[in-house]
């Protein structure tokens, strides 16, 4: 005899089988007394777990405190500063605070000073360079947008005429 597989009775006592199906487990459930054992272990532990479950009162205020702290738990992993430690953030700014505030201090100890005197040459040529980088990146990116919108307009032309 060819029996159904577990999960197949279990679907019928779910009732997810369609027409065909259900009718012709219910035929292989009258002549196999295994199956039709099995069918009833399944049902009664369904309708054990159903009224188990029935009993349990779930809080009325239960679905927005779970909404709640889905939206929290939303703004901690957008705004995740608190996951960045400390001293990723304050150690270099006080490093910076420190060799600006000190430059006349650090000028005096030899290769130290050699090295201080580089970095403070270069930091004005730093600062009159930036507003020149930022307008030739900006520049660029009005160049890409033009030449976006130009090869848009081109693809969508030659749809229309094709």
């Amino acid at each position: 005899m060819n029996h159904p597989e577990e999960e197949r009775i279990s679907a019928y006592v779910d009732g997810e089988l369609t027409e065909s199906e259900k009718s012709i487990m219910e035929e292989h459930l009258q002549v196999c007394d295994r199956c039709q054992n099995l069918f009833q272990e399944l049902t009664e532990i369904k309708n054990l777990v159903f009224y188990a479950y029935q009993n349990i009162e779930v809080p009325q205020a239960i679905e927005q405190q779970v909404m709640t702290k889905i939206e929290l738990t939303k703004m901690e992993n957008l705004f995740a500063i608190n996951k960045i430690p400390w001293f990723q953030v304050v150690l270099p700014v006080l490093l910076v605070a420190l060799l600006l505030t000190s430059q006349p201090l650090f000028l005096s100890f030899g290769i130290f000073s050699s090295i201080m005197k580089v970095i403070f040459s270069i930091i004005p040529v730093i600062v009159t360079i930036v507003p020149y980088l930022l307008g030739v990146i900006v520049m660029i990116s009005l160049f890409a947008i033009f030449l976006s919108l130009w090869l848009l307009r081109r693809f969508i032309v030659s749809k229309v005429i094709q």
